[in-house]
């Protein structure tokens, strides 16, 4: 009999997708490049909107082998390197897409393209002193003088509008920021319904309880601005669990599943993607009841693009949830902890404790509390997270 899973991944493996000309919402980002590659820029932005950077990098990449002089081509590229709101850059990456602001800068651009390049050369810029919310709040300080020079300019807005979502996930109160990026995002979306980046970003700045109802018109209509993009099908069932809508939480997160299997299979890189879906899709069917489909989701038989040290970390967390949301106390406290880095362990350690706690048993508690300070210690997330793991550990929450 074949699983919930295994029929996700077999229809999308079926399917027959047709990257190029997939719908991406409306962009338009004027260049000053050569008009045979303004498509390509026009898709790469909408790409980047839709945090599909690999597929961005390329239509960038297709844009400056026709433009060779084209400075916003190499700027795209330096773009799709900086993974906003998913960790960050590595050191190579940094390092690449200081060589692709370098070229931008010997290219040809206009003011306003000048104004995007100085903005990415604040966040990339070599320093080794400098710390992730400073490379931050300089990108961010330099959006906020482009979008003040060129109010008109959309992309500017969401751009900007990003940057203090990014500012507010490095805050232990990250309100004041949010409630910062919706003043910037919401005249947008009034003005621009179908541009990318202000719904998707609308729904980011909305991602917290107090904030979640600001958040459900964009959720109604971002899937269909990019129906080829497993984060876009994903990213409304953010404010749909925040307001309890679990039927729609489940279908948004089958549909994103399915189509970051695809995505994957084509080696666009969206293998997180879909196991971010399956998360939500997991709570979501436990909020109803429906255990069954948790189950022959969890085993993870076949996600492709994904390699077996991600499948062991999503299979840990998981399995860490689901013990903990099924009230299962004494199998919580159980759990195994595979052979990961520490930090890859703190869900484990947090179910750990709980479920020594509700059993009674307050040794294993105190040692599961242990591990988990030490496990939060050498987990390097940022802002709110880090701040509410700190706060248990110090007993304060």
């Amino acid at each position: 009999m074949r699983t919930a899973f295994g029929a996700i991944v077999t229809f999308a493996l079926m399917q027959a997708v047709a990257v190029a000309a997939a719908p991406r919402g409306e962009v338009h980002f004027t260049t000053s490049a050569n008009k045979r590659v303004q498509s390509d820029i026009d898709q790469g932005v909408a790409l980047l909107h839709n945090f599909q950077w690999s597929e961005a990098s390329r239509a960038f990449e297709r844009a400056s082998r026709r433009d060779s002089r084209c400075a916003i081509c190499h700027w795209g590229q330096a773009m799709a390197l900086t993974l906003t709101l998913m960790g960050g850059p590595n050191e190579a990456d940094m390092a690449q897409a200081r060589v692709e602001l370098q070229a931008a800068r010997a290219g040809t651009g206009t003011p306003r393209e000048r104004g995007y390049i100085r903005a990415a050369e604040a966040f990339f810029r070599e320093a080794a002193d400098m710390t992730p919310r400073q490379r931050l709040r300089e990108y961010s300080d330099n959006l906020g003088q482009l979008r003040r020079h060129y109010p008109s300019d959309v992309d500017a807005a969401a751009f900007y509008g990003l940057s203090l979502i990014a500012l507010a996930n490095e805050e232990e109160n990250p309100i004041p920021l949010l409630r910062q990026a919706l003043d910037v995002l919401e005249p947008e979306f009034r003005t621009h319904p179908n541009h990318p980046g202000i719904v998707h970003y609308l729904i980011h700045a909305a991602d917290v309880p107090e904030l979640a109802s600001r958040g459900l018109d964009a959720a109604r209509v971002y899937a269909r601005l990019a129906p080829d993009s497993s984060h876009a099908l994903h990213m409304p069932s953010h404010i749909f669990v925040r307001l309890g809508l679990w039927s729609e939480v489940i279908a948004s997160n089958r549909r994103a599943a399915t189509v970051g299997a695809t995505a994957a299979a084509h080696h666009h890189g969206e293998a997180t993607y879909q196991l971010h879906a399956l998360d939500y899709l997991i709570y979501a069917s436990l909020q109803r009841g429906d255990e069954a489909t948790v189950r022959a989701i969890l085993p993870l038989r076949d996600v492709p693009g994904a390699d077996a040290g991600l499948l062991t970390y999503q299979r840990t967390f998981f399995a860490a949830r689901v013990e903990v949301e099924l009230h299962r106390w004494k199998e919580a406290a159980l759990l195994p902890a595979p052979t990961l880095p520490p930090n890859f362990l703190v869900t484990t350690y947090w179910a750990r404790t709980i479920g020594a706690v509700r059993s009674g048993d307050l040794p294993k508690a105190r040692e599961s509390m242990s591990r988990l300070r030490e496990a939060a210690e050498a987990r390097q997330v940022r802002g709110s997270r880090s701040a509410g793991v700190a706060r248990i550990c110090r007993g304060t929450h």
